[in-house]
């Protein structure tokens, strides 16, 4: 083999190398990209999530009825099933904060609900007036029936939904944010 023959096969397997390193790096980008746009749209997803199921809860509120609480029902599950879906995949991708969070609005469904079911009960069993004993415990699930979004009830649905953006909030791009 020349000396020519050697140099020239020695830039081919330099070239070839090379090439092998920059699909390295490219293949490394792309999987660093796919993994940041699966981010981005986990956390999105999971923002708009958490933001319909406050909207429900704080829109249906003052409207449940016994006659409507069943179509209520069925569309706040609905909700509730997406939302639960959303923090379980942010709890393996991101750990125990959507977990955290996923505990806490998940509270306020059962007490929503079980509140209107109390509330219904007792509407029907006592009737009007209501007697001075259950005078208080009426008002109180009246309250978390019927009471408007800046009551405490509300206040803490909001905190809530308020810690599910501080989790997804590192995911989402920086730019426009004051």
């Amino acid at each position: 083999m020349s000396t020519g023959e050697f140099v020239f096969r020695l830039i081919e397997v330099s070239l070839a190398g090379a090439a092998v390193v920059i699909a390295g790096l490219g293949l490394r980008t792309w999987k660093q990209q796919l993994h940041g746009q699966y981010e981005f749209d986990l956390a999105r997803k999971l923002a708009i999530a958490a933001s319909r199921y406050r909207d429900e809860i704080l829109y249906t509120r003052g409207m449940i009825s016994s006659e409507n609480q069943g179509s209520f029902r069925r569309e706040f599950a609905a909700i509730k099933s997406e939302l639960e879906a959303k923090l379980l995949e942010a709890e393996i991708v991101w750990g125990r904060g959507a977990a955290e969070a996923k505990q806490k609005l998940i509270h306020f469904a059962i007490a929503y609900w079980m509140s209107i079911a109390e509330f219904n009960r007792l509407k029907k069993e006592v009737g009007q007036p209501i007697p001075d004993h259950l005078r208080d415990k009426y008002c109180e699930l009246l309250q978390v029936v019927e009471g408007p979004a800046d009551d405490e009830f509300g206040r803490k649905l909001a905190a809530a939904v308020d810690e599910v953006f501080e989790l997804v909030r590192p995911h989402l791009p920086r730019s426009g944010r004051q």
